[in-house]
């Protein structure tokens, strides 16, 4: 007789009735996720379904949804990878590894490896659409003596950034985003709509909706204007927005530098003359974000004249390990 045809034969995930049975190596205190790869790793069949996997590891109706949650979160670290036809297979296996991948400014990659390991080398035309600090799983291809292997990138298991600093270009046709990072190649083209009050030769923030495919490059949205890259403060505005670096600082790092100022003006220690009752004045471009040296010049008797250079002492201001240093 057929197993099918036998009685209580044939159960699928999702189906089951009655008391599940619990398999020895759960009993024994194994995890789901070893389970996982160690099923993936022992398979005489190849890559499995999800169904298939689950069948294998006796995963009941009750357990199913946490089954493929585990399976998402193996994906996402890499651990697994799911190829053509929805089937896993155990990453290791078929000379996956993971990690993050720099840019260079001539466009090709270097992903800088989760374990130990060297570096692995990956052209351009074979980075897909990893941008720079995306975590990514690579496919070794060879090596070249004295020099990283090469690898391809298969999928991109993390992404670092969601948007692009750049200037934007609209004409009649089609309206995209050069971004000011030279390691990203690809312009962001901008759907009609999308543009905000942005005009064209803004330095705008684009928010990506995707990060194309082939020779498809990546689309996105204006979020914010920054203004004319020839406009005091915008450069610094777009290095700011480029790393993802905060634009204000936090309410109690304010308040602390506030009450450091007003208790180093109040006292100012030994061998320190309060000497802001002089006429001091700096030399600096309009747009200068850092008053750090000033000139006073004071008529003396005999028709002598002092000339005083005021050095910013900073670290008089800041206390080491207060919020401020942290910060």
């Amino acid at each position: 007789m057929s197993r099918r045809g036998k009685k209580g034969g044939g159960r699928k995930p999702g189906n089951g009735a009655g008391r599940p049975k619990r398999p020895k190596r759960e009993r024994a205190g194994v995890s789901l996720e070893r389970r996982v790869v160690d099923a993936l790793a022992a398979s005489d069949r190849g890559p499995l379904k999800t169904k298939e996997l689950a069948r294998e590891l006796e995963i009941d109706a009750t357990g199913y949804r946490a089954f493929r949650r585990i399976l998402t979160g193996l994906e996402a670290k890499g651990t697994i990878l799911r190829m053509k036809g929805h089937r896993y297979a155990v990453a290791a296996s078929i000379d996956l590894v993971t990690g993050f991948v720099s840019i260079t400014k001539d466009g090709h990659g270097f992903v800088r490896l989760d374990g130990a390991g060297e570096d692995v080398y990956v052209p351009a035309h074979r980075l897909k659409t990893a941008m720079n600090g995306d975590r990514v799983s690579v496919r070794i291809e060879g090596r070249r003596r004295g020099r990283s292997p090469d690898g391809s990138v298969v999928r991109v298991l993390e992404r670092a950034r969601d948007t692009a600093v750049g200037v934007i270009h609209i004409t009649p046709k089609v309206t995209y985003v050069v971004p000011l990072d030279a390691r990203m190649k690809k312009d962001v083209l901008i759907a009609r709509g999308e543009e905000g009050d942005a005009e064209d030769g803004d330095v705008v923030v684009a928010r990506l909706t995707s990060y194309g495919e082939g020779r498809v490059g990546p689309t996105g949205a204006v979020e914010e204007v920054l203004g004319k890259l020839t406009d005091p403060g915008v450069d610094v505005l777009a290095v700011a927005h480029g790393f993802g670096l905060a634009l204000d600082f936090p309410e109690e790092v304010t308040a602390a530098a506030e009450a450091s100022a007003a208790e180093g003006i109040a006292n100012p220690g030994l061998d320190r003359v309060d000497r802001t009752n002089l006429l001091a004045f700096t030399i600096d471009p309009a747009d200068a974000k850092d008053h750090d040296d000033a000139l006073s010049v004071v008529e003396l008797e005999q028709g002598e004249v002092e000339v005083g250079i005021h050095i910013a002492d900073v670290s008089h201001y800041v206390p080491r390990g207060g919020p401020v240093d942290l910060e």
